[in-house]
């Protein structure tokens, strides 16, 4: 059963100086700007031309050579992951 004394990590506002509110602030800030901006470069990005046909066959078969590579690369990984979630919990 978890304790109280395990969550003396989490402070409230009042306890932070105010130049670590203004750091906190700025960090969630600046992450929720980068999302935007990551959307926005996303939405334009989708607007631009697919290419030739001959350019989306390349494109297929790019993207289903690293589909395949990755799923490989989990399959080898996935057991030291698992190991290691069970080892270090």
């Amino acid at each position: 059963m978890l304790e109280a004394s395990h969550f003396n990590f989490i402070t409230t506002m009042n306890e932070l100086s105010l130049l670590e509110q203004i750091m906190l602030f700025s960090v969630i800030g600046v992450a929720f700007l980068s999302l935007v901006y990551a959307y926005w470069l996303w939405k334009q990005t989708i607007k631009e031309d697919k290419g030739t046909k001959k350019m989306q066959d390349v494109w297929m078969a790019i993207k289903t050579g690293a589909e395949g590579y990755l799923k490989k690369q989990l399959k080898s990984i996935l057991f030291v992951l698992l190991a290691l979630t069970v080892i270090l919990f």
